[in-house]
């Protein structure tokens, strides 16, 4: 997955895209952890974890050539890995660009229904984590879960855990996609939970639902509006 973008020097979509612990490539060192600015731009090599500085253009000496690249595959700094969003509006836009979209099916896929909607931007994180992290498809290894409230059964508090078991409301590939979806969809989860939680509170035995179920979103929300 990527993006183009006008992009002044590699120093700003380091900063600003790949951002701090993203991976890049270097043909001289492999797959860099990008740690952020230290007297140049600071670098842990995957393989060998040692540190390493580059120049802000992507330079390893003086006068020397670009040695910084988004991948091995992608030479070309005007198509950067899309990186995790910083807000909610920001998240939804990225997912109406990828579908061609506008922010109002969106909107009306909340509408038809909230937790199909919730789950298809865990979906859409995961798919983040895979291109940002250089991983492969695997099992939801990282679960969003509530922590109840004895006295008042609709303030939850949702954190991240490792998943220990089958059942489990949202799950994700990794820890840093979990969080970001509490962190950015925090208000939806308020509203979806109210629906779920008011009736019984201590309720958490909803399993995981099956692509064919996840499926009626991705429908819905392909058809035209």
């Amino acid at each position: 997955m990527i993006i183009e973008k006008n992009c002044k020097s590699i120093k700003d979509i380091l900063n600003n895209d790949i951002q701090v612990n993203g991976i890049i490539y270097s043909p001289i060192f492999g797959d860099l952890e990008y740690l952020g600015e230290d007297n140049g731009l600071k670098f842990r090599c995957i393989k060998s974890n040692n540190i390493v500085i580059f120049r802000e253009n992507g330079t390893y000496a003086e006068g020397g050539d670009i040695l910084l690249f988004p991948s091995k595959e992608n030479r070309c700094w005007e198509n950067v890995p899309i990186r995790y969003p910083n807000t909610k509006e920001e998240l939804i836009d990225m997912l109406c660009k990828k579908n061609n979209k506008k922010m109002s099916d969106w909107d009306k896929a909340k509408e038809h229904n909230l937790y199909f909607a919730l789950r298809y931007i865990c979906r859409f994180l995961d798919s983040l984590a895979v291109n940002l992290e250089k991983m492969d498809y695997c099992n939801k290894e990282w679960v969003v879960y509530p922590v109840y409230n004895e006295n008042n059964g609709l303030n939850l508090e949702w954190k991240v855990k490792r998943r220990t078991d089958l059942f489990f409301h949202f799950g994700f590939y990794t820890k840093t996609a979990a969080e970001k979806f509490i962190e950015l969809m925090k208000e939806d989860i308020k509203v979806w939970e109210r629906n779920v939680y008011q009736f019984d509170y201590k309720r958490n035995d909803t399993s995981d639902l099956s692509d064919r179920e996840v499926s009626a979103l991705i429908s819905m929300w392909n058809k035209k509006s």
